[in-house]
Order: C-alpha cells, then structure tokens, then sequence
C-alpha cells in the first residue's frame, strides 16, 4: 500500500512564503520614475516663488546644497535598504540601529504622518490650480476628489498606480523642460545675473557680507528640501 507523500518542512516553508510574500510588479524603471516623480511634484511649480523671495537669483547654490544633502541621504537610504531588505523601512532601519521597539514604532507612525500630510497639502495646492478654471467648485471638493480618484487607482493596482505615476512624471518633466527651453529661446537666461541678491529689507542701503549671502542661501536651501524631498510636494 502506498503512503500519500508527507510534505518536508522547505515545502511547508515555500507555500508559507507563497501565501503571504506580494508580487513584485514595480521594476527598477517604475521605481526610479516614481522618486523622480516624489522630487519634481507640484510643489516645484510652486515653492520656486517663495524660494526666490528669499535668495533672490543665487537659489541657484540653494537647489545645489539641496540636492547634496539629497544625494547623502539616498546613498544612506540605499546602504541601508541593501542591509535590511524589508518593507517599512524606516521602522526597521530605527529598530536594528537603536534596538528600541517604541522609537522604531514612533518613527513609523511619524512616516505615515508626513505622507498624509504630504498627500493633503498635494491635494489642496492642485486644487488652488484647478480654481482657475472651475472657480464655482470650491477647493475642499476639488482636494476631496483628487484623493479619492487616486486612492481609487492604487486600490484598483500597483502596477496601474506605476504606470499613471510614469505618464504624470512625464507630463512634469515636460513642463520643466519646456521652461528651459523658453528660457534659451527668447534669450532671457543670457541677460540674468546669476548673482544678484534680493534687496535688504531692514536697511536698503546695507551691502551685502558674506553673512548675509549665508543667510539667505541655507534658509533658501531648507525650505527646498523641505517641500520637494522632505514634504515631497
């Protein structure tokens, strides 16, 4: 009489895998996409006016320190996700550095904090947009709809959410580039100085010192990284 198999303990531990792991359905393109989407975002439309108003045509070295700062983190971020491979990183990250289960989970729900946040700000500043061609509809049912369409699209799929986030990001990048472009055609970006300060408010009759120029390129400098990388908006 034949025994029915017994299943050996690295099956059981397969169908365990199979049951529980998620399916991978974002590549390397879908993921790189989706940072430089978070980066560009709205608010790089529109944080560039209050950016400018502190630091006058010199945000230039701002988007710089801005951008290194950037740039040390995410190697940070990568070396970390090549040693903890895991999801909710930064809970993981806080709880294997410290080994302090209450600062992990604080850390944890702080993320999930800034991303709604994040996500609310996004909504109300699109609806700001959106008031100049529906000014009847106010803004609160503009952000209301903007979430729950979008919600919709990533309960409805992953890899849908990816692909409507690349044709966005697009959408974003043209924009940019279309700005530059302009800018070298009509021969604008050639008659600006790259240098000029914004005025001395308490004492127009002040020349600029190196302090001052300090003063105003890192406070330039946090406020972009704050609303694009931190904020992400």
């Amino acid at each position: 009489m034949s025994s029915s198999p017994t299943p050996s303990s690295s099956d059981s531990d397969n169908n365990d895998n199979s049951s529980t792991s998620l399916k991978r359905t974002i590549g390397l393109f879908q993921a790189s996409i989706f940072g430089i989407g978070l980066i560009l975002g709205a608010g790089i439309y529109s944080v560039i006016g209050d950016v400018a108003a502190i630091g006058g045509n010199i945000i230039w070295i701002s988007f710089l320190l801005a951008s290194l700062l950037a740039l040390l983190i995410g190697l940070s971020y990568a070396k970390l996700s090549s040693i903890f491979p895991k999801s909710a990183a930064e809970y993981f990250f806080v709880k294997n550095s410290l080994g302090n289960e209450f600062i992990a989970s604080f850390i944890g729900y702080l993320v999930i904090f800034v991303n709604i946040s994040s996500a609310a700000t996004v909504a109300i500043g699109f609806s700001g947009y959106m008031n100049t061609f529906f000014p009847n509809i106010p803004d609160i049912i503009i952000a209301i709809l903007l979430v729950a369409v979008l919600s919709f699209v990533n309960f409805y799929g992953i890899a849908e959410s990816a692909n409507l986030n690349v044709i966005f990001t697009f959408i974003e990048l043209f924009g940019l580039l279309f700005i530059i472009v302009a800018a070298f055609a009509t021969g604008f970006i050639f008659k600006t100085n790259f240098w000029e300060l914004p005025m001395n408010t308490h004492n127009a009759n002040l020349n600029p010192n190196i302090s001052y120029v300090f003063g105003i390129i890192f406070p330039a400098a946090s406020l972009i990284f704050l609303h694009i990388l931190v904020l992400k908006i």
